[in-house]
């Protein structure tokens, strides 16, 4: 039972921290409107590497989600989630640092803007606009 008590303790604690880190990135972004991309990566890093401990503990055939239910599942849905997190920061590394925020903002038909250096403003045109199939 102490066992079984200490990996309750251990999942409930890492759940509060990866709760707090969140929030704290979240919280980030609202008040400057960015976070700074090694402070994300970090933080994707803690969680992923947190919740693969949490998994392990957690589903182990001694631990509290050994059989299948909400625990079991949820645990293996956050550490996918965590993952996808770290797949995504990799992706923004390796474009450049651009954001894929304008890329799915183009490629779901919205029109953006931008200024050359002269001051008159380029538009963008969507490929599907001129084409003819659709």
């Amino acid at each position: 039972p102490d066992a079984y008590c200490g990996r309750t303790t251990f999942g409930i604690v890492a759940g509060v921290i990866g709760t707090l880190v969140c929030l704290a990135i979240v919280g980030m972004k609202i008040a400057a409107s960015s976070v700074p991309f090694v402070a994300e990566c970090c933080a994707a890093l803690v969680l992923t590497t947190m919740n693969a401990f949490v998994v392990a503990y957690m589903t182990s055939p001694a631990g509290p989600g050994s059989s299948l239910g909400n625990l079991y599942y949820f645990s293996w849905i956050s550490l996918v989630t965590c993952c996808m997190l770290i797949a995504s920061c990799f992706e923004t590394y390796k474009s450049g640092g651009e954001s894929s925020t304008a890329t799915n903002a183009h490629s779901a038909g919205a029109e953006m803007t931008s200024t050359n250096g002269n001051g008159v403003e380029d538009i963008a045109v969507d490929p599907l606009d001129n084409d003819e199939n659709i």
